[in-house]
């Protein structure tokens, strides 16, 4: 490409000169730059909505590609990446900390991203296969040395990819189910990560040398920071009536068959690079034992397998290791196989690689077992023997019914209101059911629903780690986690399945029960939820075993934290602190109890659901919180928008891997403190969530949310397989928070993401001038300044312009204008104080987020004013089929206008 910074031109261009070639002559004026002043009246607002919706897909694609041009850029010339390794290590450096200190360090870092299937992700899945088409073309365009035939051709393949994106139905013909939700995790887990973990660790290598780290801890594959993953679709059950237990073991086993394929193939293609010659170096005499332990293993088929490569010892131990993997490929169909002696975990194997890996050592070899062993070695490592660790999810209510169930069946008086007992009486109740591994029903009783449910799906569980162990499954997650007794009921229903065993007199279970802390009163409520229960006997077996069993050096205890909930809850501001506050104390209670508390992070899409900067975001958590295992939840459209290249794959893991060392690190080493800021954070809490409450909290507010949003239109949308309320009432507590920030996206009021903070800004400013005095002078470079830009970020995405558009569908319009003034008195506040305050803090990064969303403005403002004039006409009956369709694809163009659903 000629000119570098004119990826965007170039694609536009191509899209321009396909709908000439093809006869759509006034929808080629409108293509940016250079547009009409409005679009003829002869344009479809279904074709105009898709015609905007390409013009936004190929932005984004060009934005990535740029952005990853000049990153490169940046460190051919020697600079440090914000956030990578080079960056965290000259961090580190900087605190005073030794880099044998960090090498010591390295192996307690454990990163997981867990993958969920929100209804967020506005892309079919086709779509996103043509734009990681185009990326790849972009980035070989990058080459100055092409022909002008070559650069033709280059453009020919282009311009056929946008026209496929063209002519391709935007939408979903039915919402995407659980099978299809699946296969697009899939798609990250074993084609995208695997390749982008082989670059993460070249990188990590490359910036440990560079910094003057030591050469010998290259070859310590074992102590690498840790990267695992974890996975939703087919385990989250709260308010998801499609998963059922059988589905839930499908999904174990399809997850467990594709990370043993992962495996095949990598000891497949390092078998035919290790044809080393016995010939030619001498055989250690340690892969010589063990291949013999190999051989007396594996009898007669070890014979045969050995026959295969003679005179090349690696390659025949390979071919060993092959052998016992418990997964056969016969003429091209994979089957589990399951021999005496195949593999019982990843565990022996990765015992087996490093092994190997010394062994070239031994032979002078560094060369080799670096470049190739490694990768696979580390793979094994991350995706073990099922890829992606899956987590059961379900809500308190639900586990309270279905134990009311079962006590009434059993006749226990006082059963059926047992969601209403006291938590005293509910305490008693359990703790004494918790001294046997005694199961209240007999294996073949139904006794309800609820009931029936959860102890079908604990029972696949408990089959699944009888057959293969424990390293498939994550934990038991408790949503609206509200009391200890929560959390220890589970225990009874895993008593049920079997779960629970028994030791010297003490129970145990052997999956990890997680409190789910999701709004503000469940946060502040969370540390006196789990100060007892890390003392409680069966939480504290638990761990003890489960420690064992996933061979870790410490004991674990997760917790999840929401920001979605909170944040509806009680706005950002409010929520933000609430979460900074539990997890500093939770923390404590951790650490007093001599347990690691790993928080797993329940963040969204959006900023009103706890998005932005990995490395800002990392940074802003309370320092006692940062241990260095780290648990974040990657929802909907932020898989695609971080991961579906690889090579913005490898930045976003690099920023979560290096973020999560560079802040656990200098936490152990006591190289964090307090924030300066948290005295005027406390008062700013309080301050935004009274205005925030004032707001929703308005007999009216529901009202006008709900016709001056599209919030109706969204519960018809086919984004995502799940429901958009939990129980289907039309309530503000039953909404989802996904669907509240959607719609308040949609309608670009983006509410949620900077309501409240305006008048918590002012108070501070009038009450107490010192403490803003303060605020005001470190807030740019504090590490609160993450939470502060993004609520900036939010402000110039949000529109005043179309805010009044879609207000316009109230119908009452003395409410209408109440509300409305409420909302924007709060949003010009807000923004005069948030301008008054960075301004003396300019940011490059916000100026370049600015400048894109204003390249956009013109055409999402014309899908919006289409979305208003088409809801006008779809509302009174809500039947029209043709309606819901042009309305659909402006949901879809807009999302991908702001790169942003919920």
């Amino acid at each position: 490409m000629p000119n570098r910074h004119k990826e965007t031109h170039y694609l536009l261009g191509c899209f321009s000169e396909i709908l000439q070639e093809i006869g759509e002559t006034e929808l080629a004026a409108l293509v940016p730059p250079s547009s009409s002043p409005s679009p003829s009246a002869n344009i479809g607002a279904g074709k105009l909505a898709q015609f905007y919706s390409v013009v936004f897909q190929l932005q984004n694609i060009a934005e990535e590609n740029r952005f990853a041009h000049q990153r490169r850029e940046k460190e051919k010339n020697g600079e440090l990446i914000p956030g990578l390794w080079s960056h965290a290590l000259s961090e580190l450096k900087g605190k005073g900390i030794d880099l044998t200190q960090v090498e010591q360090a390295w192996s307690s870092v454990h990163v997981e991203p867990v993958l969920t299937a929100h209804p967020t992700e506005a892309k079919r899945i086709t779509l996103l296969e043509y734009h990681r088409e185009i990326f790849f073309l972009l980035k070989q365009l990058e080459n100055p040395h092409w022909s002008p035939q070559e650069l033709f051709d280059f453009k020919v393949k282009i311009k056929a990819i946008i026209e496929r994106i063209w002519r391709t139905g935007e939408l979903y013909i039915q919402k995407p189910n659980l099978d299809k939700e699946f296969k697009n995790i899939l798609f990250y887990l074993t084609r995208i990560f695997p390749n982008a973990l082989e670059v993460i660790d070249e990188r990590l290598v490359w910036s440990w040398l560079n910094a003057g780290g030591s050469e010998d801890w290259v070859d310590q594959i074992a102590q690498y920071p840790r990267l695992s993953f974890g996975n939703w679709v087919g385990g989250d059950r709260d308010g998801h009536p499609m998963v059922s237990a059988e589905l839930t073991g499908q999904t174990l086993l399809k997850l467990r068959m594709e990370a043993l394929k992962l495996a095949s193939d990598s000891l497949y293609a390092l078998g035919r690079k290790l044809g080393l010659s016995d010939q030619l170096q001498q055989v250690p005499r340690s892969l010589r034992q063990r291949t013999q332990e190999l051989l007396a293993e594996t009898q007669g088929a070890g014979h045969k397998v050995m026959a295969l490569n003679d005179r090349e010892p690696w390659r025949q131990f390979i071919n060993l290791l092959l052998l016992k993997l418990p997964i056969t490929n016969t003429h091209g169909a994979w089957e589990p196989k399951l021999e005496p002696y195949s593999y019982a975990s990843s565990v022996r194997l990765l015992e087996d690689l490093e092994l190997l890996y010394r062994s070239l050592l031994e032979i002078g070899a560094k060369g080799v077992a670096r470049a190739e062993v490694r990768k696979t070695y580390r793979l094994v490592k991350t995706f073990g023997f099922h890829l992606a660790a899956l987590d059961i999810r379900q809500n308190s209510a639900f586990h309270d019914l279905a134990m009311s169930q079962i006590l009434v069946h059993l006749g226990i008086e006082g059963g059926a209101e047992f969601g209403s007992w006291s938590e005293q009486r509910r305490l008693d109740f359990i703790n004494r059911e918790l001294q046997s591994t005694r199961p209240f029903l007999l294996p073949e009783v139904r006794v309800g629903k609820e009931a029936d449910e959860v102890r079908d799906c604990y029972q696949v569980l408990a089959k699944h780690i009888g057959l293969y162990g424990i390293n498939g499954l994550g934990s038991l997650i408790v949503s609206m986690t509200r009391s200890l007794s929560d959390l220890l009921l589970v225990y009874l229903f895993a008593r049920e399945a079997g779960l629970v065993l028994q030791k010297e007199n003490q129970l145990y279970c052997l999956l990890q029960v997680v409190p789910l802390l999701e709004t503000i009163n469940d946060l502040e409520k969370g540390p006196e939820i789990l100060g007892p229960f890390l003392d409680h006997p069966v939480n504290k077996a638990s761990l003890v075993e489960i420690k064992k069993e996933k061979h870790r050096g410490s004991q674990i205890q997760q917790v999840m934290v929401g920001y979605s909930d909170s944040n509806k809850d009680g706005g950002i501001l409010a929520s933000q602190w609430s979460l900074y506050k539990a997890q500093r104390q939770m923390a404590q209670l951790g650490e007093q109890a001599g347990v690691y508390i790993r928080f797993f992070h329940g963040r969204g899409g959006s900023i009103g659901r706890g998005a932005g900067p990995t490395n800002r975001f990392l940074a802003a958590l309370p320092a006692s919180s940062m241990n260095g295992s780290f648990r974040m939840t990657e929802q909907g459209e932020s898989i695609s928008q971080k991961y579906a290249y690889r090579t913005t794959a490898v930045y976003n893991l690099e920023l979560l891997m290096a973020g999560v060392s560079l802040q656990g690190i200098a936490n152990q080493q006591g190289q964090s403190g307090p924030n300066p800021l948290e005295p005027a954070m406390e008062k700013l809490s309080s301050y935004s969530r009274e205005a925030y409450s004032r707001l929703v909290q308005d007999p009216e507010f529901i009202q006008f949310f709900s016709e001056a949003t599209p919030i109706d239109l969204l519960e018809f949308s086919r984004i995502g397989s799940r429901p958009a309320r939990r129980s289907g009432k039309r309530s503000l507590e039953d909404l989802r928070a996904i669907p509240w920030v959607f719609s308040w996206n949609q309608s670009r009021f983006f509410l949620p993401s900077w309501y409240g903070a305006g008048s918590a800004l002012a108070q501070l400013k009038a009450e107490d001038p010192k403490e803003w005095a303060s605020f005001e002078s470190q807030i740019g470079d504090n590490n609160l300044n993450y939470l502060m830009q993004n609520i900036r970020r939010s402000l110039k995405l949000a529109n005043l312009e179309v805010m009044n558009l879609y207000a316009s569908m109230v119908g009452d319009g003395g409410m209408r204008q109440r509300m409305l003034g409420l909302i924007v008195e709060e949003y010009q506040k807000t923004r005069t104080l948030m301008d008054q305050l960075f301004a003396p803090w300019p940011s490059v990064s916000y100026e370049r987020f600015s400048r894109s969303i204003d390249q956009r403005e013109e055409g999402l403002v014309r899908l919006h004013e289409q979305q208003v004039r088409l809801l006008g006409l779809w509302r009174p009956e809500r039947q029209d089929p043709v309606l819901l369709e042009e309305l659909l694809l402006t949901v879809n163009g807009i999302a991908t206008g702001l790169k942003n659903t919920g």
